[in-house]
């Protein structure tokens, strides 16, 4: 057994849900995309643990979920550091950021403002 067959229940082989008739994936999950990720021994087996009692669905399902929350935490502090950044003058100047950056002990010039509006 790999480890996509232990996490996912199927093997690299192709091998697709009872629903597929085609090969292709279920209709139901056009907008998705299957990917490969490495997770640490002891979350997988948490996670499983979960599954076993009942509070999640699936592995898949479990990591879907902690997926979105993530994308929805950077796209909430993003919106809000906006927000704070226009009630207090709009962007930050390059000084200012050469002072935080002096402050968090980054190197200079290692941080990138592009992402912060």
């Amino acid at each position: 057994m790999n480890s996509t067959t232990a996490l996912t229940g199927q093997a690299r082989s192709g091998a697709r849900g009872p629903d597929s008739t085609d090969g292709s994936m279920v209709v139901g999950m056009a907008n998705m995309q299957k990917v490969t990720v490495t997770l640490p021994t002891s979350a997988v087996l948490a996670i499983r643990e979960l599954v076993a009692a009942g509070k999640a669905d699936s592995v898949s399902g479990f990591v879907q979920h902690a997926v979105q929350i993530c994308l929805d935490d950077v796209a909430e502090w993003g919106a809000m550091l906006a927000e704070a950044l226009a009630q207090t003058g709009g962007d930050l100047t390059e000084a200012e950021v050469q002072w935080a950056s002096s402050v968090l002990g980054l190197p200079a010039g290692a941080t990138d403002t592009s992402a912060v509006a």
